[in-house]
């Protein structure tokens, strides 16, 4: 017996819990959406849009979304139709935003929180459809209550499902064991139980004395799972990139490509480093400034697509962008899109990150790049643009990305369940040594004439002042991001209980006009 899952996702989740999701997302967005430029009706326009959008969920889930672009593209909402969630689940949404573009809509706060809403519930519900696989698999029927025990067991085939997405027999197998009353085995059971334990701290149970738990139930628990998988990961994601740093002679955020494959630091290491030039290159993570000493640059590496969890074809779990926080220290200190150099100086340098404590003395050479940087434009920085996030790189090597104009066309194949990983061939590895003689004449003591070896003066404002657009705004007609979501209801609070007719469009009669 099937249910229909995105009813039973909707009926489960009352005003309240729609309330507090609102309220979370709102909250982290805010400070972000005050620093944006804003048009000459107080709101911001499509670039800034897809930028919150991406930038939240590389913050609080270490989710890529297909078709948002990365750290270093440039993508705009008439390119969003690349989406592929939202243009195989929510059709009329895509359309809405190309046509939003296309007259320079404005767009305000609550139509960025509709628009993460909708897509981490479209996430949500595409990756909790497993469950209900599982459920039927196990000849369960989803209308009866199953006790703790079998829910823990369904819980961990469900995280065994979730991570081997494209291996079916390895997941049947697993799953056999997993069910059989011999299964003791606490590295998976203990996870779990910890998750059916923070259910019930937070939700509390009528009758501790005989705790039976419905499919809602167990919806609820495998989104929690899905949701803090990223942030789970961290540890794995600290772990790779410490390995890198102690290979980092320089400490500049870089590997010599030699030192990045070495196998005798492979045999200490939990990790394996064996990608070869041609990937390394295409995700911007190959800093060839020096061109008979490659580097592979850590932070670029680490948020790469063969980190990350190809969940399915819409999105991956990648480890959480450190940057983030770094940015959003620096909107929520100055809430504007452009900044004078010394604050902006003086801010950063009482910044700590995971590998940095503040307050410090920045660089000679990176109060200069900064101070050019203003002088570029007009006597301020502009906080959205490539060379405050090449600015960035350089005064947080390890946790801020370099803004590689490449990375912003890796090809969606990457990104896939089943993507082909291709490592080093062994010339390329003979090469990386042989290169090792002159990774050892070079020197990195120097920091003011590595920045400017290291320094590339392209600029990309990925952001643009809104204030001269044209908008067509009008409180009535204004396209909303989540406008089916949003239009039957006229509350945020509404929205996960509404997405039933983004998904199931068929069975509402909703008609979206601009």
């Amino acid at each position: 017996m099937r249910l229909a899952l995105s009813n039973n996702l909707v009926s489960h989740n009352s005003t309240s819990d729609a309330h507090t999701s609102v309220e979370k997302i709102e909250k982290s967005i805010s400070p972000t959406y005050q620093s944006q430029p804003k048009n000459q009706q107080g709101g911001i326009g499509s670039l800034s849009l897809v930028y919150l959008v991406r930038s939240y969920f590389a913050k609080e889930h270490g989710w890529h979304i297909h078709g948002l672009g990365t750290h270093a593209s440039n993508v705009t909402t008439s390119d969003m139709h690349n989406t592929s969630i939202l243009e195989q689940m929510a059709p009329t949404i895509v359309q809405n935003l190309i046509d939003a573009h296309s007259v320079n809509h404005v767009f305000f706060l609550r139509d960025v929180v509709a628009m993460v809403a909708t897509l981490e519930y479209l996430v949500i519900s595409e990756s909790a459809k497993i469950l209900e696989d599982i459920y039927d698999q196990e000849k369960i029927d989803p209308q009866s209550l199953i006790n703790e025990e079998m829910l823990v067991r369904l819980l961990v085939v469900y995280s065994v499902t979730f991570e081997l997405p494209t291996n079916p027999a390895r997941i049947r197998q697993i799953a056999k064991r997993v069910m059989t009353q011999n299964f003791k085995h606490e590295l998976f059971l203990t996870p779990m139980k910890d998750i059916v334990g923070n259910f019930e701290f937070l939700r509390g149970h009528q009758n501790p004395f005989s705790k039976n738990y419905q499919f809602q139930d167990a919806v609820t628990m495998v989104t929690e799972y899905h949701k803090s998988y990223g942030k789970r990961q961290v540890e794995e994601c600290t772990l790779m990139k410490e390995e890198l740093m102690r290979r980092d002679p320089a400490g500049m955020g870089r590997v010599p490509l030699h030192q990045f494959h070495a196998e005798s630091a492979a045999k200490s290491s939990l990790f394996k480093f064996g990608e070869g030039k041609d990937y390394l290159r295409e995700i911007g993570a190959l800093d060839e400034s020096e061109a008979l000493v490659p580097k592979v640059i850590i932070p670029n590496y680490v948020q790469g697509p063969w980190n990350c969890l190809a969940r399915s074809g819409y999105y991956a779990i990648c480890c959480l962008n450190e940057c983030e926080s770094i940015m959003n220290a620096v909107e929520q200190r100055f809430e504007s899109p452009t900044v004078a150099p010394q604050p902006l100086m003086e801010l950063v340098g009482n910044l700590s990150s995971a590998t940095i404590d503040g307050p410090r003395q920045l660089p000679e050479g990176l109060a200069k790049k900064l101070q050019e940087i203003a002088q570029l434009h007009k006597g301020d920085v502009p906080i959205y643009g490539r060379l405050f996030a090449q600015w960035l790189h350089f005064a947080f090597p390890y946790e801020c990305p370099y803004p590689s104009l490449q990375a912003g066309n890796i090809r969606k194949e990457m990104w896939m369940p089943d993507r082909k990983i291709e490592t080093a061939t062994e010339e390329e590895k003979e090469a990386a040594q042989h290169e090792a003689v002159l990774a050892n004449q070079t020197s990195a003591d120097d920091n003011d004439d590595v920045y400017d070896v290291l320094w590339d003066d392209m600029e990309v404002l990925h952001i643009t002042d809104e204030k001269q657009r044209s908008t067509a705004w009008s409180s009535v007609n204004a396209i909303m991001l989540a406008v089916i979501v949003l239009s039957a209801c006229g509350s945020l609070v509404s929205v996960v209980q509404q997405m039933r007719q983004v998904i199931q469009p068929t069975k509402c009669d909703l008609k979206c006009s601009v």
